[in-house]
């Protein structure tokens, strides 16, 4: 067999493995509910920048409510029965209401894909005591600091502010933020630190 065919059929093999990776698409849309075509656009396309990235997502529903309607909060997830609540997003400027998303999102793949030992390893990490629990102060939580960095790392988009915020936020080095998204999930992060020039609508 030639040097080109062999190329070739290494890079079909290559491609079946990583489609055989990335999970069936977004959720479908009788699985998004009360969604402007904006808000329906942003739950396709934060699905596909997991399935992108080759992360693997349960099953979803995605129901947007009126703002304040998730208390202080901008959105919540329900493991059972994989639901969703995003509390209007549309009021906020639109890489906030994307970001949201993918946080919400990143705790239904951790539910999924995370294991006890890789949870205790991000844990240590990040000097953190627990990763759940409501007497542990939100930014604690390896939950949420896992969901953060996990959203960091598939955002197109005002990069550079999300980053400032997270250094802030989980008092986190910006070089250690790709660290910590390669431990997670085993992949580097879509973006450099720098702002895209491209964006994804």
């Amino acid at each position: 067999m030639d040097t080109a065919r062999r190329t070739r059929l290494l890079g079909i093999a290559l491609g079946l493995a990583i489609l055989a990776r990335v999970p069936g698409g977004p959720p479908p849309p009788d699985g998004i509910h009360g969604a402007s075509p904006a808000q329906m656009s942003m739950v396709t396309w934060a699905a596909g920048r997991f399935g992108q990235a080759g992360l693997r997502l349960p099953p979803l529903d995605v129901e947007f409510h009126a703002y304040g309607s998730c208390g202080a909060n901008w959105g919540y997830y329900h493991p059972v029965p994989g639901r969703i609540d995003i509390c209007d997003a549309s009021w906020r400027p639109r890489s906030d209401a994307k970001e949201t998303l993918l946080h919400e999102m990143a705790h239904a793949w951790d539910g999924l894909m995370l294991t006890d030992h890789m949870r205790r390893e991000f844990l240590a990490f990040r000097g953190l005591r627990s990763w759940s629990g409501e007497q542990t102060p939100w930014v604690l939580r390896g939950m949420e600091q896992a969901a953060e960095i996990v959203s960091w790392g598939l955002m197109d988009r005002d990069v550079g502010a999300l980053t400032n915020r997270l250094t802030g936020t989980l008092h986190i080095n910006a070089g250690v933020l790709p660290v910590a998204f390669g431990l997670l999930t085993g992949h580097r992060p879509f973006h450099s630190l720098q702002e895209p020039t491209e964006t994804v609508a």
